[in-house]
């Protein structure tokens, strides 16, 4: 699997939001950016404050692609897992808030890259031609700087103990029920399984699929995994959703687990989960997790 990702960071002024609550909005005005950027059809496809119309033109659309993503049937009662994963910090400064967004894009949709950058530019500026409105963030200065997947690789400690910290909701579900207690093997089962998803839609630096598997046959060892502490509680967090014109429920465990038990091989599907998120809800910010040495 490919990766790139860009940390993004820039200084200005916010409301008073959380990291979630923040690239929930953030990320609605990115996809309405984009869609202004890029579209071609004649007329632009509809991508105002409810509209439902859906892009008439998906085989060339660089929200498609990064937005929407591939189908494939397979993700659990959701109809696509798109390649584009975003996390956000909210930082108090004096006087404003520094804003560290960054963007992961998984695969051969990476070169569509530029496109996103673009609409994350349009989408923070403090008088937006595209979009009208004040921005959830009124940007003053950015920098930026790139990383790569050589990074990812981390040495696990010895004897297979791990902490990981749960920062924004994980929404885990087993035999179609959500989990409101962290349950070790089916982290893991689900993370391997989106890992591998991710994997086979857009592995191919040229297009999809890659038929490659290397993250399924990771799966017997999660059934290994034991949980040494369990700190984590239920957190309930609503957003509203435009395209469905309801509240939507983004529940889940935060907090802080201790396993023993994960073998090394492991070790790169933990630290991609770190940039790519772990369980439901997703696109939305949740799962997010950081690795801890314990």
């Amino acid at each position: 699997m490919s990766l790139h990702w860009r940390t993004l960071v820039f200084r200005g002024w916010a409301p008073t939001l959380d990291g979630l609550q923040g690239l929930v909005l953030l990320r609605g005005r990115v996809g309405r950016a984009l869609k202004a950027i890029a579209c071609v059809a004649e007329p632009p496809c509809g991508y105002g404050e409810g509209s439902k119309e859906p892009c008439r033109l998906p085989a060339s659309c660089p929200y498609a692609a990064l937005f929407e993503g591939i189908a494939d049937g397979s993700s659990r009662g959701h109809d696509s897992t798109p390649p584009t994963i975003f996390r956000l910090d909210v930082l108090p400064t004096r006087g404003g808030v520094d804003v560290v967004l960054e963007a992961a894009v998984v695969g051969w949709p990476r070169r569509l890259y530029p496109h996103l950058v673009l609409a994350v530019l349009e989408a923070t500026r403090r008088r937006s031609a595209l979009l009208g409105g004040n921005p959830p963030f009124e940007t003053e200065e950015w920098s930026g700087r790139a990383e790569s997947e050589a990074t990812l690789e981390p040495s696990l400690p010895s004897g297979g103990r791990v902490r990981l910290d749960f920062l924004t909701p994980l929404r885990l579900l087993d035999r179609g029920r959500p989990l409101r207690r962290f349950d070790a093997a089916v982290f893991l089962r689900r993370l391997v399984e989106r890992l591998d998803r991710l994997d086979r839609l857009y592995g191919g630096d040229d297009g999809p699929p890659s038929p490659g598997a290397r993250f399924e046959a990771l799966l017997p060892l999660a059934d290994r995994i034991r949980v040494e502490s369990d700190r984590t509680t239920w957190r309930e967090h609503e957003r509203y959703s435009a395209a469905q014109d309801q509240p939507q429920r983004l529940d889940g465990l935060t907090g802080r687990v201790i396993l023993s038990g994960v073998d090394p091989a492991l070790g790169l599907s933990l630290a991609l989960g770190q940039r790519l998120l772990a369980g439901r809800s997703t696109s939305m910010g949740c799962g997010r997790y950081r690795i801890k040495e314990e």
